[in-house]
């Protein structure tokens, strides 16, 4: 067995113990296990069996990486193939793109950029990169006329200037915030499994990360603070009225960690509110954060620490419906 398909049977076998328990404790209200070991891919919903952990499965389960690989992620949950093919490659890229783009916009060292060079209103397709003591400009053979190089080579002096103009940018806004969100969403689901994921409350984030095209997920839900690496993980937030899963999600370069933090909803509090009061947190982050006891506690299996954030969340629920109630 391979390094990537022992992964993936490692992760499956404890998502599916974990399913199997919440089913002989009766906590899988309406769902019906189709198999004896079953894994929910958490994005679709849709049943998988150990069977489908092999390559000639008609839809195969795949390593899921929060975040994208190439900005430090770790291997961390399975996502059915239809799934990590909607919503994979082409939404970690933009993810990708624009920390890269703001890594070259900083000009931190180890960054580069594609840009036009001109020289004496000659333009000419290069790039820019940043070492830890210099700036150096090379000029790209493949998308060049050679001569028109010799020409712009040849107009380089001391006395000439030079301009150089970034390429623009190929991200789009959006498939950056569903990768975002994608990333977030896949981290918090590995840490508190389908105890908490299998609630219709995340059918708004699931539809988003399905269609990736359309804005679904309330705009303004992550913020970038200055979080410390000790800061990293899966939190709830706690302060009246705006209950919600935090992440703060650390995205590695070779320049730089940047740090974001995402909100997830919660049964009962309604995430455009929390989106709301989220960005009224941009001028300066004060929320209370707890992360359940510490980032050691398995929500997989510590049946105490389940049932006591399965209370905290019963009692938000409560809570909601007593200030919504009108008065009388």
């Amino acid at each position: 067995m391979g390094r990537g398909s022992e992964r993936r049977k490692n992760i499956f076998d404890k998502f599916s113990t974990h399913l199997n328990d919440l089913r002989k404790e009766g906590k899988l209200v309406g769902i019906e296990l189709k198999y004896e070991n079953t894994y929910i891919c958490p994005i679709c919903l849709n049943q998988f069996s150990e069977a489908d952990l092999v390559a000639n499965s008609k839809n195969m389960l795949t390593l899921e990486d929060s975040p994208p690989d190439s900005l430090g992620g770790k291997k961390v949950a399975l996502t059915c193939r239809d799934c990590n093919s909607r919503c994979g490659h082409d939404l970690d890229f933009h993810l990708q793109e624009a920390i890269l783009e703001l890594d070259s916009k900083e000009h931190l060292p180890h960054s580069s950029q594609k840009a036009t060079i001109t020289v004496d209103g000659i333009p000419i397709q290069g790039e820019v990169k940043v070492t830890e003591t210099s700036m150096k400009i090379t000029l790209s053979e493949k998308n060049n006329n050679p001569k028109v190089v010799q020409e712009h080579l040849k107009k380089v002096a001391p006395d000439i200037v030079a301009t150089v103009e970034p390429r623009p940018s190929r991200v789009n806004p959006l498939k950056f915030d569903v990768s975002l969100l994608k990333s977030a969403y896949i981290l918090a689901f590995a840490k508190f499994g389908y105890n908490l994921f299998l609630n219709p409350c995340y059918d708004i984030v699931r539809e988003q990360l399905k269609n990736p095209e359309t804005r679904i997920y309330p705009e303004g839900f992550w913020t970038k603070q200055r979080f410390a690496e000790e800061h990293e993980g899966v939190y709830f937030i706690l302060d009246e009225g705006f209950q919600a899963i935090f992440i703060i999600l650390p995205v590695k370069t070779k320049s730089t960690t940047r740090r974001f933090g995402v909100a997830l909803p919660m049964p009962n509090v309604p995430i455009e509110e929390v989106v709301s009061k989220l960005k009224e947190q941009e001028a300066g982050f004060s929320l209370k954060l707890d992360n359940m006891g510490g980032g050691d506690i398995d929500y997989l299996t510590n049946k105490e620490a389940i049932n006591k954030m399965n209370e905290w969340i019963s009692k938000i629920g409560k809570d909601v419906t007593t200030a919504n109630e009108p008065d009388v």
